[in-house]
């Protein structure tokens, strides 16, 4: 992999394009702007962690994290159940850094992992992130199959699995 797809404005630059494709596909439609707003910003982080995932093989605590606050946001804004939206995403980030204390971060599963996990948590709410989760294991077996490697990166099949899941609703 070439230094420049490994450089840090690299995975800006995803996040910046992909704000400014989703900016323009949806207006096309009558959506409202502050939806528009909302999956523009969603989409950007998603991206920006799938390619930091696919090309280091981490997803750095402070985008996860900043996954988590901006979805706490998204459900005040929206007027969604904040406390088990909250609190599950809250509950998921300790056990993400137990973990990564227990373990040094090694093993199949990192703390990233986890607080990526309790981002989407905290967008999507209890119900519709089991039907990430499982549109992920697809696509983490799909890749594990063609790459043939047992390591392979999950914020590029979750991100896909996410994006699915805002745009076409609940699959389960």
């Amino acid at each position: 992999m070439t230094a420049l797809m490994r450089h840090p404005m690299a995975a800006g630059l995803i996040a910046a394009l992909t704000a400014l494709v989703t900016i323009a596909g949806y207006l096309q439609t009558d959506a409202s702007p502050v939806h528009i707003g909302w999956t523009a910003l969603l989409f950007a982080i998603l991206a920006s962690l799938a390619w930091i995932d696919a090309t280091t093989e981490t997803v750095p605590d402070a985008v996860t994290l900043a996954l988590v606050v901006t979805g706490i946001a998204h459900a005040t804004a929206v007027g969604a159940a904040l406390w088990p939206i909250a609190g599950g995403a809250v509950l998921l980030v300790a056990l993400g850094s137990m973990h990564g204390r227990i373990t040094g971060d090694h093993g199949w599963i990192g703390s990233g992992d986890f607080f990526l996990i309790a981002g989407v948590f905290a967008w999507f709410g209890p119900l519709l992130v089991m039907d990430i989760l499982a549109l992920t294991f697809v696509g983490l077996l799909f890749q594990s199959l063609i790459a043939r490697r047992t390591t392979i990166a999950v914020a590029p099949s979750l991100a896909a699995a996410a994006a699915l899941v805002w745009i076409g609703g609940p699959i389960l």
